[in-house]
């Protein structure tokens, strides 16, 4: 059984496949990759994964009817996706986790594999630490203080919260098992629209690393090159922004997803650096992300220290997800009226398919 599957959804021509195999091929290494299409992805994309498999990497590609076959058996959760969206990604996790996966590689289509022994530097998840640590008064850590770049402001990652900023980390010795990996890049650096417009960089370099946070410190979890132990992908749904009459942000479904992760997670360690991939940026309206991602972090400024306060009393993860979810949910029904309009409506569908998302996991669970 191969242990490592790798997610990717894409709209583009699948090149990063052949860069992804090319990689796999010098480094002996092995892994299933699914390929989750979306209506707008094209035929070259199907053909660039037949090329990756003529180069041994063991590339499935699922077309949007395939997906529709495929998913027939969990109606619940796969209705609730929408179609033009990344949140398709979770089929693939599903698939991933149905064939027994002890390691989720998620990258997006823009992240392409350098120097780095890609596959095996995630190998990281599932081993043991001792040794130094991020632990953080504020409860969160800024990785891109570890980043070379040129810049006037002090950079924070996408999604990195606005009422934890100016705090420097700080160190201590600890231990555990590393449950999370996150990768890191070169080039353009995952930054929220407004740095973009104020402030655009480039990561040069990357010093201090790797990083290893203590379970108590966060830190944004994007969807671009990261790592996830088996034992976390029921809690690692990617969080769908859109539901019908419900379309006022977007882009932060990872963002969403990774600090719904960390607070159900009560067992693993987040560790920060290797691989490290080249991020070359796919065409953006910065105007537009910035119009879309607003209400996303003014949701965040006031959800966060809420989740903070979370304390699950499930003895799984899948447990402690399904008790996240009536969290969500009630945070939903009595949500104030100083956020973004639909804001409750959103966290009680996001509870919904958070509920749907953990039973089709129970049931994946039951066939085993």
């Amino acid at each position: 059984m191969t242990a490592t599957h790798i997610i990717i959804t894409t709209i583009n021509d699948g090149a990063i496949l052949l860069d992804l195999a090319s990689n796999a091929i010098h480094y002996g290494r092995e892994a299933i990759v699914w390929v989750i299409a979306d209506r707008k992805t094209p035929a070259e994309c199907y053909h660039n994964s037949q090329e990756a498999r003529k180069l041994g990497l063991d590339v499935h590609f699922l077309s949007p009817e395939q997906q529709d076959e495929t998913m027939k058996d969990y109606p619940d959760f796969y209705h609730r996706l929408s179609w033009d969206s990344d949140c398709r990604r979770n089929i693939g996790y599903l698939l991933a986790y149905e064939a027994g996966c002890e390691r989720l590689i998620v990258m997006d289509d823009d992240n392409y594999p350098h120097e780095d022994d890609f596959i095996g530097s995630h190998e990281i998840v599932n081993k043991e630490y001792v040794g130094m640590m991020t632990n953080n008064g504020n409860g969160y850590y800024n990785y891109l203080k570890q980043a070379e770049y040129q810049s006037a402001l002090p950079p924070y990652p996408r999604g990195y919260p606005y009422f934890a900023r100016g705090i420097l980390n700080r160190t201590n010795i600890s231990d555990g098992t590393v449950g999370i990996n996150i990768g890191v890049w070169l080039g353009d650096p995952d930054i929220d629209a407004m740095t973009w417009i104020l402030d655009p960089f480039q990561v040069d370099d990357w010093i201090r690393l790797p990083g290893m946070l203590v379970r108590n410190t966060w830190t944004p979890i994007n969807s671009q090159n990261i790592c996830i132990i088996r034992d976390l992908i029921p809690a690692a749904m990617f969080v769908p922004q859109r539901y019908p009459g419900i379309e006022f942000m977007d882009r932060f479904g990872d963002i969403f997803a990774g600090y719904f992760m960390q607070a159900v997670n009560e067992d693993y360690l987040i560790h920060i650096g290797a691989p490290i991939v080249i991020h070359r940026r796919n065409s953006h309206n910065h105007i537009t992300d910035l119009f879309l991602e607003t209400p996303a972090i003014a949701i965040l400024e006031y959800l966060l220290p809420l989740l903070k306060d979370f304390k699950g009393d499930g003895l799984t993860v899948i447990d402690r997800y399904l008790e996240l979810a009536g969290f969500i949910m009630k945070i939903g029904k009595d949500l104030l009226n100083n956020l973004p309009p639909q804001t409750g409506e959103w966290l009680i569908e996001t509870s919904w398919t958070m509920t749907a998302w953990a039973k089709t996991c129970q049931m994946i669970e039951g066939k085993a």
